[in-house]
């Protein structure tokens, strides 16, 4: 052997070291300013490591995190569902994406994101937690409380499982469980605000003050920016004819949250019980402004909901000539509202107005990119004028961001037809294990793999001769 030939051997036995050590320092580099919380440095540092190795799906879970400390919602729910597709088997990263939805509301997918998990993981504890956060949010005391109470079967103890589970029992009246939850978790954390105050309120509703009194002071001294705390503690020192203490917790509460309409109300009330009339009548002015302030909210979000569920039905009726000045009704009090110029996309689309579509749906997108069925409509309408890359990329963007069984179909549609079989097979079965029972999706798939055997038989055919 050569001289060269040796040297071109050797390189080529330790060029797959020196890339492995490469990806090992850039990732490095990526945590440690991760948990420094040095985001822009991290980023760099994982999407070199990105560039050396493609597929591996910790970075992806690590650049999601990064773009959703950002508020960066789109990359950051494509990124987590990049690792997942990666390597499907780790729960976190499930888990990273449900917490994202949960985040934007979006409580349907974060709970599908979470059943994911549980299919990968049954036991992961904090699975059942965030089920019973989600609950939590929605106002559903019966589901929080099956899922918290899971979740403390899995985790004996744990303080925020504790907490959590009493202020649901104590929301269905369960003082007594609710209180002995609450106090388990004090003991194991004296110093848990939330535990405290929550404690406070149930003994306030129970009307035992002087146990109310001692776990409000103590919450608001562990959460001092906590309007509602310091709010809560007033109430109970104003019955208790604390009149000086309670004005200064009214007061602090302000503080925090000026526009505290009921705050405003306690100290009025306060102020006019010691005499001090003029400060008084500004306090309760500022109430009423803020009383009849939040009367109109509730009214105008009592009248987007009504509008919602007309504009719904007329649509689904196929009444999208009523729908549309109802539409325009609906963004005349909310200008900022993505549903109503996806539901005008809607419209547009039904009377085969493209142009007039892809321009309303666009309003939807500027104002919520990372909403697939509005992604999906752009893709349906680029496809009707024939547009077929501008629609594929469309599609890409609806499967990045979720499973769409329309959206798979689609892509498989228009690779059949740009003669890309083999990536319209991949997408077309993931249609059909979506939706079996889809008709088209089955003949699409039918279509493609007969296509790919065809061209693999051709491609053989044309082989090399003798």
């Amino acid at each position: 052997m050569t001289v060269a030939a040796s040297s071109l051997l050797l390189f080529l036995l330790a060029a797959p070291d020196q890339a492995a050590a490469e990806f090992r320092s850039a990732y490095e580099r990526g945590l440690a300013a991760l948990a420094g919380q040095r985001f822009k440095e991290a980023e760099a540092a994982f999407e070199e490591a990105r560039h050396l190795q493609p597929g591996h799906a910790l970075v992806y879970f690590n650049l999601a995190q990064i773009h959703a400390h950002r508020r960066q919602f789109e990359p950051a729910i494509v990124g987590f569902r990049q690792a997942i597709a990666i390597d499907p088997r780790q729960p976190q990263f499930y888990f990273g994406l449900a917490v994202l939805q949960t985040q934007l509301q979006r409580f349907h997918d974060a709970q599908q994101a979470v059943k994911q998990l549980l299919r990968v993981r049954p036991k992961y504890p904090e699975a059942y937690l965030l089920l019973g956060r989600i609950a939590q949010e929605q106002g559903d005391n019966a589901e929080a409380e099956r899922s918290l109470r899971r979740y403390l079967r899995l985790r004996p103890g744990a303080v925020e499982g504790l907490w959590r589970l009493g202020v649901t029992l104590s929301a269905q009246e369960k003082y007594e469980e609710a209180a002995s939850l609450l106090r388990t978790a004090l003991k194991q954390d004296p110093q848990l605000g939330e535990a405290h105050y929550n404690l406070g309120i149930l003994h306030s509703r129970r009307g035992e003050e002087q146990l109310a009194r001692r776990h409000l002071e103590e919450g608001a001294r562990l959460m001092p920016d906590n309007a509602q705390a310091h709010y809560q503690l007033g109430t109970v020192l104003a019955r208790a004819e604390k009149l000086a203490e309670a004005e200064a917790s009214f007061r602090r509460a302000l503080e925090l949250q000026p526009d505290y309409a009921e705050a405003h109300f306690a100290l009025a009330t306060l102020l006019r019980r010691t005499g001090r009339n003029e400060e008084a009548a500004r306090s309760m002015a500022q109430y009423e402004r803020l009383s009849a302030a939040a009367l109109a909210d509730r009214e105008r979000t009592r009248r987007l909901s009504s509008f919602h569920l007309e504009i719904k039905s007329l649509l689904e009726s196929d009444r999208g000539l009523e729908a549309e000045p109802k539409l325009h009704e609906l963004l005349a009090l909310d200008p900022e509202n993505d549903l109503a110029y996806y539901r005008l996309g809607q419209v547009a689309f039904l009377r085969q107005d493209w142009e007039g579509t892809l321009k309303d749906v666009s309003e939807a997108l500027a104002r919520k990119p990372f909403e697939p069925a509005y992604h999906l409509l752009a893709g349906m309408t680029q496809e009707r004028l024939g547009r077929d890359e501008e629609a594929a990329a469309a599609y890409e963007r609806v499967v990045a961001l979720a499973d769409y069984a329309d959206a798979y179909l689609a892509l498989g549609r228009i690779e059949l037809r740009l003669g890309k079989t083999e990536q319209a097979v991949l997408h077309l079965r993931r249609a059909v294990k979506l939706e079996p029972q889809n008709p088209e999706a089955r003949q699409r798939l039918r279509e493609a793999l007969a296509a790919t055997s065809t061209g693999s038989r051709a491609r053989k055919g044309s082989g090399p001769g003798p």
